[in-house]
C-alpha cells in the first residue's frame, strides 16, 4: 500500500504562534501535532509530547512561540513510499507520526502510526511490529 492511499490532512501553523494557542487549537481539532510552516516551508513539528514538555519545564506558554519548543530534525516519507517505509521509520525514531512531502518538497499530509496499524494487513514485512 502507498501512503498516498493512507495519508491524512495536516494542521500546520505559523511559527509565531504561541504554545498557548498551538494547545487549544490541538484540543479543539482533537490533533496530536501540528506541522510549523513558514512561507510554504516545513520548518518542524510539535507535538503533545513537546507541549507537556514545555509545561513541566515552566515555559511561559502565553508567549513563547511554538518554533522555540519545535523538533526541527523532520523524518518524512513521500506519497509513493510504500506503507513499510512509515513503519521502519516509526519503529526505528519512536516516533508516532511522519510528514509526507512530495517531489516539489511540499507537505501534503501526515501518516500516524494509527493509520499504519489499521492498515497492517498491507504491510508486507510484518517484522517491523
Amino acid at each position: 500500500m502507498k501512503i498516498k492511499e493512507l495519508m491524512k490532512p495536516v494542521f500546520t501553523a505559523s511559527p509565531n504562534m504561541t504554545v498557548k494557542e498551538a494547545a487549544k487549537t490541538m484540543a479543539d481539532k482533537k490533533l496530536g501535532s501540528v506541522l510549523v510552516v513558514d512561507k510554504g516551508n516545513t520548518l518542524g513539528i510539535v507535538t503533545e509530547g513537546d507541549v507537556i514538555k514545555a509545561v513541566a519545564e515552566n515555559v511561559n506558554i502565553i508567549n513563547c512561540s511554538i518554533s522555540k519548543i519545535m523538533s526541527k530534525t523532520l523524518l518524512t516519507v513521500e506519497p509513493d513510499d510504500d506503507i513499510d517505509d512509515a513503519a521502519a521509520i516509526m519503529r526505528d525514531n519512536k516516533i508516532k507520526r511522519v510528514p509526507v512531502i512530495d517531489d516539489n518538497g511540499k507537505l501534503v499530509g501526515i501518516v500516524k502510526i494509527t493509520d499504519v496499524i489499521a492498515n497492517y494487513d498491507d504491510i508486507e514485512d510484518k517484522s517491523l511490529f
